[in-house]
């Protein structure tokens, strides 16, 4: 762009120039081409990070029952042990918030334990 404004300049101030247009308005439209994607580019890696930052804070502010079902609400078939390593807590603790969720009647086991999934019956 630099380059640009330096010719136009040079070309107010000077005698004319011989000047290819077709190729002049040709990097002219690749330069502000890229300078809008460049401008684009900045924006969304703000706002995603924006996004994934109030993601995580909102996950620390959650207690372990409601990671539990966030988590199988995003993938219903979930093991106990992934629970318990993506919510950072033992497998013992995640298996007695499941049966709590289960005897409260908020979710519930559909088919067998290897190969079923998680319903969430109700949400809270």
């Amino acid at each position: 762009m630099d380059k640009i404004k330096k010719v136009l300049l040079f070309t107010e101030n000077n005698e004319p120039v011989e000047l290819d247009y077709r190729k002049f308005r040709e990097k002219l439209a690749s330069e502000i081409m890229n300078s809008i994607d460049s401008t684009m580019d900045q924006l969304l890696r703000l706002v995603i990070n924006e996004s994934v930052e109030e993601v995580e804070v909102l996950r620390k502010n959650l207690r372990t029952r409601d990671k539990i079902l966030m988590l199988i609400a995003e993938n219903k078939h979930i093991t106990a042990k992934a629970l318990a390593q993506r919510v950072c807590v033992t497998e013992k603790a995640v298996e007695k918030q499941l049966a709590n969720l289960k005897s409260e009647g908020i979710i519930k086991r559909q088919g067998c334990n290897k190969g079923g999934h998680w319903l969430i019956i109700k949400g809270e």
